[in-house]
């Protein structure tokens, strides 16, 4: 067995490796060798041939820490494929766009479609329920969830309760509404209502808004029809 590494030793950091410095008469199977890369060369050619080795091994050491934490180049192909990629997405989804217009043309035609919508200007007014007929209709229901009826507060906001075909004409819509206000540390306020109006269906098509607004009297809420005229 051969003893432990002994006599001069010069140690040079390096990214890579350590550039270890021994005498010649010591083997590579040495203890005091394991655990760290080395290079070994006699020591009688000095620091002057140890130079070209480590500055070899920092050479590829920066040349290595570079590529690693470098941006690759951006690839044209890659690009060009994103771009295609998107350009398909748009596609689709103009599409899909038309698509659902061409259908809703289809199923309402512009000369007997009828569009019904909600809205609100009443703070902290939160709906639960609304239900809508038209004439002697079956009656649409729609319930709430907390979020769907904080969203009715958002700027200028309106919902598509219904749409349908009705022949030219007068006819007359009727309204059931549920809600709260949910004032801030306030018990909240149970409110409901009904509404009934009367529009007119010309050849065009027929856009009427329910707006819930704020009551008069002991009514806490109340509710106004709307009809808009559509610009084609």
């Amino acid at each position: 067995m051969f003893g432990p590494v002994v006599g001069p030793r010069i140690e040079l950091p390096s990214p890579v490796a350590k550039c270890v410095l021994y005498p010649l008469n010591h083997l590579l199977n040495s203890p005091a060798l394991h655990g760290s890369p080395v290079f070994l060369m006699p020591f009688s050619c000095g620091l002057r041939a140890l130079r070209p080795v480590c500055a070899g091994a920092l050479f590829l050491g920066a040349a290595g820490l570079a590529h690693a934490i470098g941006p690759d180049a951006p690839d044209e192909g890659a690009l060009e494929l994103d771009l295609a990629i998107q350009a398909l997405k748009d596609e689709v989804v103009q599409f899909n766009r038309d698509a659902q217009l061409a259908e809703e043309t289809h199923l309402y035609p512009p000369e007997t479609r009828l569009s019904v919508y909600i809205s609100t200007s009443v703070p902290h007014l939160l709906l639960s329920e609304v239900s809508v007929s038209v004439d002697d209709g079956a009656p649409v229901q729609y319930r709430y969830r907390d979020r769907d009826a904080r969203a009715l507060h958002s700027g200028d906001a309106l919902q598509r309760l219904l749409r349908l075909n009705v022949a030219r004409g007068a006819h007359r819509i009727q309204v059931q509404y549920a809600g709260e206000l949910a004032e801030a540390r306030k018990e909240p306020i149970p409110v409901s209502g009904s509404f009934t109006g009367d529009f007119e269906k010309g050849i065009e098509p027929a856009e009427l808004e329910l707006r819930v607004v704020r009551g008069s009297g002991r009514k806490d809420v109340d509710m106004k029809l709307r009809q808009w005229k559509v610009v084609e």
